[in-house]
């Protein structure tokens, strides 16, 4: 594989340094680490706030239009988000579109704003899993480019656009509503709100999960054939010199999962310019795994190896150890 050439990037697209954490795995970390250094930051302006006699405003407009769903799955359907903006127009709220979103979220985060939303009553009715690896891949491209949180896609029209077109590029028939909502399902995967389970994710020693991941060949001659479909984790690592992880990923259908890979499509996409990736040196790794595995899930088992590995197209994983 060419070196990535992380000046010359941070140059073409206008990036500065910044300060970022040691890396912690080897050359790969070192090269995540870069990468880190020279995102684009942009310089964010003034922004104006709500007055908080407004609160109410906003949280009725909400209710108006929520149909039982939460203000998140609101947030991502074109339908209801523009709906709720116009509801708000209606009652005097006229800061920008981003901050009225950010507001709505706010009053489920914090009880300081004095609102409290009625209960949610409809589930969300859609199925993320699909588009997990395009909303993942998207949103670390993204990052690379700029500072910009989940929350950040849902409620700031030109990042929300911009993630979205980037999703589109690995999976072409993908919906804004879905690649959004399948942002927030990864970032609520890696919320590990009660202390058992952070101890055992954290006792779960990663190298017995990377026995179970069998070699399934690389990029060059693999198919989605290949592999059952049964349900596991997956992984793709370039070989060249020393192993360096790219993505891992978790599924109740190995083959399903794997497919959008076949060809290095994805990667292909992310490469262009600065890299171009040898189908010979990415190797494709698999292993079929139970519903539960040592009391965790797939999803749990393959967010501890991202944690501890690295992956370069992962979104992070951070754990906290409560006896540290």
């Amino acid at each position: 594989m060419s070196q990535l050439n992380y000046l010359r990037i941070a140059q073409i697209l206008g990036g500065r340094i910044t300060e970022t954490q040691e890396p912690r795995f080897g050359a790969f970390g070192a090269a995540a680490a870069s990468i880190e250094r020279f995102r684009l930051i942009e310089a964010n302006d003034a922004t104006e706030q709500i007055p908080r006699e407004q609160n109410q405003a906003i949280a009725t407009a909400f209710e108006k239009v929520r149909n039982g769903y939460e203000p998140d799955r609101v947030l991502v359907d074109p339908v209801l988000s523009r709906e709720f903006l116009a509801e708000c127009r209606k009652r005097g709220v006229t800061a920008p579109q981003s901050l009225i979103y950010k507001r709505l979220q706010s009053f489920r985060k914090s009880s300081t704003y004095g609102i409290k939303l009625e209960p949610t009553t409809r589930d969300a009715e859609l199925i993320p899993e699909p588009y997990f690896y395009a909303a993942e891949l998207g949103y670390v491209q993204l990052t690379y480019r700029r500072q910009a949180s989940v929350d950040d896609v849902l409620t700031d029209p030109e990042i929300g656009k911009e993630f979205v077109e980037l999703c589109k590029g690995f999976a072409p028939n993908g919906s804004a509503m879905i690649f959004k909502w399948a942002a927030l399902r990864l970032r609520k995967m890696r919320a590990f709100d009660k202390r058992e389970k952070r101890e055992k994710l954290l006792s779960q020693d990663p190298e017995e999960i990377e026995e179970q991941l069998k070699p399934v060949g690389t990029l060059a001659e693999f198919s989605s054939l290949d592999l059952p479909k049964e349900g596991g984790i997956f992984s793709f690592a370039e070989q060249n010199g020393h192993s360096k992880y790219l993505y891992i990923g978790a599924s109740r259908n190995l083959r399903k999962a794997v497919r959008p890979f076949e060809g290095a499509k994805p990667f292909l996409s992310i490469g262009g310019r600065f890299w171009k990736p040898s189908l010979t040196d990415i190797t494709v790794n698999a292993g079929v795994l139970p519903n539960r595995w040592h009391g965790l899930s797939r999803r749990d088992l393959s967010l501890r190896l991202i944690q501890e590995r690295n992956p370069l197209f992962n979104m992070p994983v951070h754990i906290e150890n409560d006896a540290a």
